[in-house]
């Protein structure tokens, strides 16, 4: 049987979190990422995060765009 560290898993989203901190300011401030050491992360996974950190800035700089309020609050009422 494979035995796992205690930490694994923490080190493992403390890694995707930096990723995604880093991406979305870099995305933000318009400035390159930093390259961080990415440890046991896959490649399938720092893409994902890579996408997840893109769409969160589009939306933070397109607030009226990426509200689920957005199309209804435009509407007439009555």
């Amino acid at each position: 049987m494979t035995t796992i560290p205690t930490n694994w898993a923490l080190y493992q989203t403390y890694l995707a979190g930096e990723l995604v901190h880093d991406s979305y300011m870099s995305a933000i401030h318009c400035r390159p990422v930093k390259k961080l050491p990415l440890g046991g992360l896959d490649v399938d996974t720092c893409i994902a995060l890579e996408q997840l950190a893109n769409v969160m800035a589009k939306a933070y700089q397109n607030p009226s765009r990426s509200s689920p309020w957005a199309l209804t609050s435009s509407l007439p009422i009555g």
